[in-house]
């Protein structure tokens, strides 16, 4: 795992552990940094014997080796990714790792949100592939807060216009 990211989900699932009944569906949820802890703490649910929910993650960076990816790949995770969105290309690949794809990588079915009310929905990572140039067309902003497309607003506009619409009233 990437040390950084599993630092703080350890901390968030020593954190809430206690609070937690075995017997109960437990469900995490995250965005960037979160969504990369949320799989973190997935994987530590699946370890101490916990009925695993649906986890959603939105913008999540990559963080778990190859090994780690094979191991964890049947979890319940459901990862969103906007096309633009460069955050989940990170860490950016290596040149001589492009064939290996990095040291770290993603898991789990993937929902490419694009620019209005079109997605693809894969069943591994393709995000990289659609959109391999996002991080380095990005890298000028050095800030997140200068790239929209990795707002969760941004995620949540993107969802929302691929919801069908509600049926006319009575």
């Amino acid at each position: 795992l990437h040390k950084g990211i599993a630092g703080s989900a350890l901390q968030v699932y020593e954190f809430a552990k206690p609070l937690l009944k075995p017997d109960y569906e437990t469900r995490v949820t995250g965005h960037s940094l979160g969504g990369a802890a949320a799989a973190i703490v997935l994987m530590l649910l699946k370890e101490d014997g916990f009925k695993l929910g649906q986890a959603i993650t939105f913008g999540q960076p990559k963080m778990p080796n190859r090994e780690g990816a094979r191991k964890y790949r049947a979890l319940p995770l459901l990862r969103f990714v906007n096309v633009k969105d460069p955050v989940p290309l990170l860490p950016p690949f290596e040149l001589f790792a492009v064939l290996d794809e990095g040291p770290f990588q993603h898991f789990g079915p993937e929902v490419v949100l694009e620019d209005g009310a079109n997605y693809h929905y894969f069943s591994d990572h393709q995000a990289q592939r659609l959109s391999v140039l996002s991080f380095w067309n990005n890298l000028k902003n050095l800030s997140l807060q200068d790239v929209p497309e990795h707002f969760i607003s941004t995620y949540l506009i993107r969802i929302r216009q691929n919801l069908p619409a509600a049926p006319p009233g009575p």
